[in-house]
């Protein structure tokens, strides 16, 4: 009988061991992947249009194309998108220039960085930006949308930032 509780111990001992490897190479190469720098991107600059019926359109691509607001809400003030153990917690950012919001700091080119490539002003990856679905709108349809989100009215929404939890960190490992 002891033999076998030693077996169970041992192997049971070596299922924890593995688990606790796997979970640390997860983290090393998910941190790796979340703060690599994409200085070398070139993004290349377009004009943003101030007449109403341009920031109307944008309005159009926010609200339906974009989906932007899905996950940034309807007022552009961003979300907890969700806060748990296994996933992390998913913010979405306050586009506006309220307190909070990224919209006090941003120019014109990192509103485009953001949406064209996923990258924030430090060129490093916007965790949940799905940047990927936006490689097919014209540079009027992005200039619109930025112009529309310069337009939307402060919202004073200070959100804690995204931290990823174990399945999320595989999620971003994989993408």
């Amino acid at each position: 009988m002891k033999k076998i509780l030693k077996w169970v111990a041992i192997v049971f001992g070596g299922l924890v061991g593995l688990v606790v490897a796997l979970l640390f190479v997860i983290v090393l190469i998910s941190s790796s992947k979340m703060n690599q720098d994409f200085s070398d991107v070139r993004v290349v600059p377009i004009n943003i249009p101030t007449d109403q019926a341009s920031i109307d359109y944008g309005e159009h691509i926010f609200q339906s194309y974009g989906l932007c607001a899905e996950c940034h809400t309807d007022n552009a003030g961003g979300d907890n998108m969700g806060d748990d153990p296994i996933f992390g917690r998913l913010i979405a950012s306050n586009l506006t220039a309220g307190k909070g919001g990224v919209g006090q700091t941003f120019q014109d080119i990192d509103y485009l960085r953001a949406i064209r490539h996923g990258l924030g002003p430090d060129n490093k990856p916007l965790i949940i930006m799905p940047s990927q679905h936006f490689t097919k709108l014209s540079d009027r349809d992005v200039s619109t949308l930025i112009a529309y989100i310069k337009s939307v009215p402060p919202v004073d929404n200070e959100l804690p930032k995204t931290k990823l939890g174990p399945l999320g960190r595989v999620i971003a490992m994989m993408a």
